[in-house]
């Protein structure tokens, strides 16, 4: 089922308490609902063909990884998501190139749980979760993304999981996509 909502308060009322301020859908793959929140000045908004995508993409990314043990990080799911909906745009590569010239980028290590409550840094973690699928799929191919998604199934690591798919470890995915970017990658001691 998909549910959509005319006004915010309904919205996060049928969410629930606790739901984030920045939401504007939300795929509940226990249930196999999903939730939009679309006001009527915003039917014929471009937006809506990008959140009922991104909604469904996240239930068949649910169903792709579905174990008892461990999920995959945030930023793959919402990566995953806003790629197979709305793509990397250029907005978001003007996100990203900012972000880069700025020193601001988020690691992906940063971006494995709940994102940021501010809009600036939410919006940053979709562009920078988008972008670091577009390198993959750039760098990898497509299959190596299946292959990553498909591994979560059998309860991998995110370490065990990228070195099956991709022959490196989450980190140097990380940092690889980070150089890509032409950002420095953390420090780690």
């Amino acid at each position: 089922d998909f549910f959509v909502y005319p006004d915010v308060d309904p919205f996060y009322d049928a969410l629930g308490p606790g739901t984030r301020e920045n939401v504007g859908g939300q795929a509940n793959a226990d249930i196999r609902t999903l939730f939009a929140l679309v006001t009527p000045g915003e039917i014929d908004d471009a937006w809506v063909s990008i959140v009922i995508p991104h909604e469904l993409t996240h239930l068949v990314f649910d169903t792709a990884v579905e174990n008892p043990y461990h999920f995959p990080p945030r930023w793959l799911n919402e990566g995953v998501a806003e790629y197979q909906s709305q793509g990397y745009d250029a907005g978001y590569r003007q996100t990203i190139e900012s972000g880069a010239r700025n020193g601001t980028l988020i690691p992906l290590d940063g971006l494995t749980g709940q994102f940021p409550t501010t809009y600036e840094r939410f919006s940053l973690a979709y562009a920078e979760s988008t972008a670091a699928v577009d390198y993959l799929v750039r760098t990898y191919g497509q299959d190596a993304l299946v292959a990553l998604v498909t591994s979560y199934a059998s309860g991998l690591t995110d370490d065990e999981a990228f070195e099956r798919a991709l022959g490196i470890d989450a980190t140097e995915f990380g940092d690889a996509w980070l150089a890509s970017v032409g950002a420095v990658a953390p420090t780690r001691y």
